[in-house]
Formats: structure tokens, sequence, C-alpha cells
């Protein structure tokens, strides 16, 4: 007698899995290691960024600028706060970029042997394929947050930057 779909579905963990093929569960399984890669790169050129910012701010705002500032009119002073503000957000925001790690790593190797030690492969397979999906959705909702996180770095030295550089041509007629 032939099983229909229905007849294969069981319920384990609070997830609705059915026995999986193998090319499937590799999938899922590809997918999460993928999530799980992207955001080791995402981390990776947020650091180098930082390390751009920070030499940029090391370069860019010296003690003689620092003593400008204050001889200086309102606006000029309004400008590089403003500039100087606008980087430490963006320092602000890689850090946080790289410390956002709400990253799901699939089933618990404990619960996984005790539940389904004795059970068929191929549904063992499928509550396995099911929980890497599941974690793969959540890991690419955190790595969205991570670019929202990184964009926003980039926009805000970018920016910041500029007031900086428009304040040291403008008073010095020369960057370094």
């Amino acid at each position: 007698m032939a099983t229909s779909d229905k007849d294969n579905k069981t319920s384990t963990v609070g997830l609705e899995t059915y026995e999986i093929n193998e090319s499937i569960a590799n999938e899922f399984q590809r997918q999460f290691d993928e999530t799980l890669r992207r955001s080791d790169a995402i981390d990776t050129k947020i650091g180098l960024i930082l390390g751009f910012i920070f030499i940029t701010i090391g370069l860019m705002i010296d003690k003689d600028l620092l003593v400008l500032m204050f001889q200086s009119p309102p606006s000029v002073i309004a400008l590089f706060g403003l500039g100087l503000v606008l980087i430490i957000v963006s320092v602000f925001s890689g850090i946080l970029a790289i410390f956002f790690r709400t990253f799901q790593f699939g089933p618990d190797k404990d619960e996984l042997y005790s539940k389904f030690n004795e059970k068929p492969e191929g549904y063992v397979k499928g509550v396995i394929a099911g929980q890497l999906k599941n974690a793969a959705k959540a890991n690419f909702e955190a790595i969205n947050t991570k670019v929202l996180f990184a964009k926003a770095m980039f926009v805000t030295f970018s920016v910041g930057l500029v007031a900086i550089i428009i304040i040291k041509i403008g008073c010095f007629g020369k960057l370094w």
C-alpha cells in the first residue's frame, strides 16, 4: 500500500519534518555553511575598514587642527564637530556589526542523539535538514542586520571625513 506525504510527515522538536533525500539535506547544509562564510567575510571587511578609519583619524586630526579649532568661527567648529561625531558613530556602527552574532547553529547534538538515535536514517536527515534550513534562514536575517550596520558605518565615515577634509583644506590649504 502506498503512503502519501501526509503519512510520512512527523513532528519533532516543534518542527514539521519529512523523510528527506540526500540532495535536499546537502543543499540545506550548503546554505547553512554559506551563511556562516558570509558572516565571516563581512566581519573581515568591517575590520579592515575600521583599521582604515583609525589610520585616517590619526593622519587627519593633529594637534595643529585641534588648536586651530579653538580660534575658529563657530561655523568651522560646528562642521569639525559634526565630522568628528560622524566618524565616532561610524566606529561604533562597525563595532556593533562585528559583535552582532545571534546565529543559530542547527540541531543540538545531545538532543539529536537522545531523541533520534533509534530512528531511521532518512527521518533523522529530515530532522537535521529542517533545523539547518531554519538556522540558515535566521542567520541570513542576522547577516542582513550586520550589512545595515556596515552600510551605516561607511556612510557616516564618508560624510564625517568629507567634513574634516573641508576644514583641513579651508584652514591649512592642504590635507597633511
